[in-house]
């Protein structure tokens, strides 16, 4: 064990035993991202935390919508409409169909 601690030791420096220059490798990825790893995340988490807030108002928005056309909907179930056709709306109205 000693000797591989010495063998670190000499890396470190950057000198072998006989004096030569040693080469350190790098990966990829760490040359490439580096010391902003940590920035990279915090900006996704960011991102992420956006997104969902969009998410909510959209479904906030699309429940809003869906009250004020519940008395709607009631008169369509009243004169006979089925909820495949009411679905069918609203989806169309939505933009999703």
């Amino acid at each position: 064990m000693s000797r591989l601690a010495g063998v670190a030791d000499q890396v470190d420096r950057g000198n072998d035993r006989e004096g030569n220059r040693t080469v350190f490798v790098e990966g990829a990825r760490d040359a490439v991202i580096g010391d902003v790893r940590s920035i990279f995340m915090i900006a996704m988490g960011t991102a992420a935390f956006v997104f969902l807030i969009a998410c909510a108002n959209l479904i906030n928005l699309s429940l809003a919508r869906g009250a004020t056309r519940a008395r709607e909907f009631a008169v369509r179930n009243a004169m006979g409409a089925d909820r495949r056709a009411i679905i069918q709306q609203l989806l169309a109205a939505s933009g999703i169909v």
